[in-house]
């Protein structure tokens, strides 16, 4: 999956055709994978062998309609997680990062490429977990790290949802 078509099409309602065309060249029919659990507001297509999973907000959420009743609106394409191999049972995303990353920099590298975090979690430890960029393009990207070698483990990449 080409990731910067897709997110092109980050924040489009489920009936753009743009969002359309661009999942049905990747194998994914909206219209037979996309169900939204009964209460629920998000709703996800998982291709752990392609190492991605996408995300859908429902427009009540997504768009902050506080007098919307959640669950009967339109949905979203709200986020995308792409992984490295072995994490959560996935096998790594094989496409490009966006902005010219990968999962094979570091935390230092990623740093120098983007700039200072906006967001930063750390372990007791003191080492960082997971950082986020929330002015990068037109959606924030986050980075969880591997304890170990520093590297990311999980990318996410979306929009947040309006207050």
């Amino acid at each position: 999956m080409e990731i910067e078509k897709l997110l092109e099409c980050i924040g489009e309602p489920i009936s753009s055709q743009q969002l359309v065309k661009i999942l049905l060249e990747n194998g994914i029919d909206l219209l037979s994978e996309l169900v939204l659990p009964d209460g629920d507001y998000r709703a996800y297509i998982e291709r752990p062998a392609e190492g991605h999973s996408l995300v859908f907000t429902d427009e009540a959420v997504f768009l902050g309609r506080a007098n919307q009743v959640i669950g009967k609106g339109m949905l979203y394409l709200s986020g995308v997680f792409l992984y490295a191999e072995g994490k959560d049972g996935y096998s790594q995303f094989k496409g490009n990062l966006p902005m010219g990353l990968s999962f094979s920099i570091d935390i230092k590298d990623i740093g120098k490429k983007l700039g200072s975090p906006s967001w930063v979690r750390k372990r007791e430890d003191g080492s960082i977990a997971a950082e986020r960029w929330d002015n990068a393009a037109d959606y924030r990207i986050h980075f969880s790290y591997s304890k170990s070698t520093s590297r990311p483990v999980l990318v996410s990449l979306n929009m947040a949802d309006k207050q």
